[in-house]
């Protein structure tokens, strides 16, 4: 994006077409640094296709440009055309959440903490794919409001309108 946010944020981002080729990646960032250079610091989540089917899910910290996995991957919900998936960076807690067709938010799991950066920072959206990429549509983002009632120990989104508008950018390689 062209406009930083948070630091408490998130990105989400509705899915078009899933190729059915192997090895697609679908990488969303929040807090991010130093943007396209070799000193990008942040947070990333991804999703990746093993034959067309989208639901392995990854959640990372970014070092100078290093991905770094934080816990193992996660197996969940497959992703279809007309899902969305996102992510919400709270104070130092990193949740995915999936969204099947026009069914309610759900949280893959309880996320994962890492307090390494606090700052605010951008959201942007990458897609690899050897041959064929993923598509997603209403791509977005911004800084986040708290949710109208949501316990001291529960996880909970409420995606979307209240985001802070801004632009994105999209990166696509090969």
């Amino acid at each position: 994006s062209v406009e930083t946010f948070g630091p408490d944020s998130e990105v989400f981002a509705t899915i078009a077409t899933v190729p059915s080729v192997n090895e697609l990646e679908l990488t969303m960032f929040l807090r991010i640094t130093n943007p396209n250079t070799a000193d990008t610091d942040g947070y990333a989540i991804n999703m990746y296709s093993l034959l067309g089917v989208f639901n392995t899910y990854e959640y990372f910290r970014v070092d100078n440009g290093v991905l770094t996995i934080l816990g193992s991957a996660v197996t969940g919900p497959t992703l279809a055309v007309g899902d969305s998936v996102g992510a919400q960076m709270s104070g130092s807690r990193l949740v995915i959440w999936t969204k099947q067709g026009a069914g309610a938010w759900t949280a893959l799991d309880a996320g994962r903490t890492d307090a390494t950066y606090s700052a605010a920072g951008y959201i942007a959206l990458r897609m690899d794919g050897s041959t064929d990429y993923p598509h997603v549509t209403d791509f977005g983002g911004g800084t986040t409001t708290p949710c109208a009632t949501a316990g001291a120990n529960t996880v909970s989104w409420c995606p979307g309108p209240h985001a802070t508008p801004g632009q994105s950018v999209i990166e696509m390689r090969p």
